[in-house]
Order: structure tokens, then C-alpha cells, then sequence
């Protein structure tokens, strides 16, 4: 089961066949979201946090191209064991020769997944019988791969260390002022992580949700075939954009597509410096207190 595992989700993978230029360079648009999110931020906000219910390495191998250092909490070289204390950890830089004050490393991000990783494996100290979560880069030879699989125990798994501890993560970092979340790919199945969504929209005023699902509906239609109408509310996610709150957006069609999202992000890079200067105005009025109306008491 694990090595059947381990193969559906090596990606990025061949098929079905990939479109130019991702046949060429899969993690194109990886590479060029985070690389976008990052220029466009402001160097003292807080770190990007990105929670994974992905059990792949997409993501640290896409970082790792870009020369993004992340904090995914592991320490250790050769063995590598989970410390949830690292994410407390931060990176500066010396100036030359000493003098000077440290700088703050722009680029890092924190990576949680929530589910687990199929470079993770569980490790058996048998003297005194506790067990500890650490990476490898083989595949496994037993069963031993650190994941939440997708069965009805699922929620019940995740009370565990140290997917609990990620949950609560993710949980605080929803309720920080002028939070946004940007969900891609995640279609709302998971009702543990759903309850903390919904959760900090009733409670945190200030938290701007923005959902990309290029197959979601958010509209009611008749289908092509006569007597099929489709209804919005048969999906997580058609039935999020029923709720009447400015505060939640959702976007649907191709421009969700991944390889389309990364697209659309401000390239920084690109921009003249008049540009640059007109972003970070609106950026910094996007973070003025506002009178935000009452939050609804979720979906």
C-alpha cells in the first residue's frame, strides 16, 4: 500500500500529458507563485505560512529550485527530527565585517503538512518505547510512512503528534490581524480543517478569504443534457459562495487553474518603479484599520 502510495504521488507527473512549457519545466508555475508572493511583500510582514493537506514534495522541491529557505519543522542534517520549537527560529544576515546591524532574510517561508509527508517515518525508540517523526529520502520498507491516510479514522488521526500541533498552527495563524488565506486545490472535504475556517470567520473580523477552484460552481445552471440542472449547493465549495460576505471570494475557471494563479500574482520584477511605489501604497492602505461589518456565523 505504501509503495502504491509513494507512486501516485510522485509528482509531478507525465500523465495524463502535460501542456507546454509545464512538459518541460513541471514546477514552472510553482517556482513562479512563490517567487511572485514573496517580491510583492513587504520585508518586515510576517512569514508566509503555506498548510499542506498534500502528502508530495512539490512544494520543497519547488522552494528548493528557487533557493527559498523554508522552515518545515525538522532539524538535524543527516537525521532529520521533527521540532515544532524551530518555526520559533528565524534567519538574519551579518553585514561585512561585522559592524553594522542584522538583516532580516527576506525570502523564507513555513511549511506545514497537515496530513503528513511521504518523507516522513515513524521511528520506534524500543528502550523506552516512545516513537519520534524524522525524514527520509528512501522509500519505505514497511509500514511506516508518517501520513493521515484518507479513511473514516482520518479525523481521529489527526488528534496525534504532530498533526494536532500543525492544526493549532494553522488554527492561530488565521485568528492574527489582517490575515488573508489563499486556498488552492482544496476542495473542503476535510471537516476538522473546515471547522477551523469557519470558525475564524465568525471570529476574526479582518480575515479575507480567497478560494481558487477552477472546477467549482458558483452558480445554478441547466446542464447541456435536458432535466440535469446543476446546483451550487451540491458542492463545499458552491455552498461557501452562498454566504453573503465581502470577506470571502471565490474564483472559478480556468484563471484557478494553478499554472493560470501563479500567472496573476503582481510581478514585482517587472514593474517600473512608479508601479512598484503605487503597490506598496495600496498595500500599506490595505492594512489600515477599517470598520469591517460583523461576521457572519459561518456557512
Amino acid at each position: 500500500m505504501n509503495l502504491g502510495l509513494a507512486w501516485a504521488c510522485d509528482l509531478p507527473r507525465q500523465d495524463p500529458p502535460v501542456e507546454p512549457p509545464f512538459d518541460e519545466d513541471p514546477l514552472l508555475a510553482h517556482r513562479e507563485f512563490f517567487r511572485r508572493l514573496l517580491a510583492s511583500r513587504r520585508p518586515e510582514a510576517p512569514r508566509v505560512r503555506v498548510f499542506t493537506t498534500n502528502y508530495d514534495t512539490v512544494i520543497e522541491r519547488s522552494l528548493d529550485e528557487c533557493g527559498i529557505q523554508y522552515f518545515d519543522g525538522f532539524v538535524g542534517s543527516v537525521r532529520r527530527r521533527i521540532e515544532l520549537a524551530s518555526y520559533e527560529q528565524d534567519l538574519y544576515t551579518a553585514p561585512a565585517g561585522g559592524a553594522g546591524s542584522l538583516r532580516r532574510v527576506h525570502d523564507v517561508v513555513h511549511l506545514y503538512k497537515i496530513h503528513g509527508s511521504l518523507t516522513w517515518r515513524v521511528e520506534t525508540t524500543a528502550a523506552l518505547g516512545t516513537t519520534t517523526v524524522v525524514q527520509s529520502g528512501g522509500p519505505p520498507t514497511k509500514d511506516e510512512v508518517a501520513v493521515i491516510y484518507p479513511t473514516p479514522t482520518k479525523e481521529a488521526d489527526v488528534l496525534g503528534h504532530p498533526y494536532s500541533d500543525f492544526l493549532r498552527s494553522f488554527s492561530n495563524a488565521l485568528i492574527q490581524p489582517e490575515c488573508v488565506l489563499l486556498s488552492v486545490g482544496y476542495g473542503f472535504a476535510d471537516e476538522h480543517i473546515n471547522r477551523i475556517i469557519f470558525d475564524a470567520l465568525s471570529h476574526n473580523a479582518s480575515l479575507q478569504l480567497f478560494v481558487a477552484d477552477p472546477f467549482g460552481v458558483v452558480d445554478d445552471f441547466t446542464a447541456v443534457t435536458p432535466g440535469e440542472p446543476v446546483d451550487r449547493s451540491d458542492s463545499p465549495v458552491g455552498r461557501l459562495s452562498t454566504v453573503q460576505d465581502p470577506r470571502i471570494s471565490i474564483l472559478t475557471g480556468d484563471d484557478a487553474r494553478f499554472t493560470e494563479l501563479a500567472g496573476l500574482l503582481p510581478d514585482v520584477a517587472e514593474m517600473s518603479d512608479l508601479e512598484r511605489e503605487e503597490l506598496k501604497a495600496a498595500l500599506a492602505a490595505a492594512l489600515l484599520p477599517s470598520a469591517a461589518p460583523p461576521p457572519p456565523a459561518g456557512p
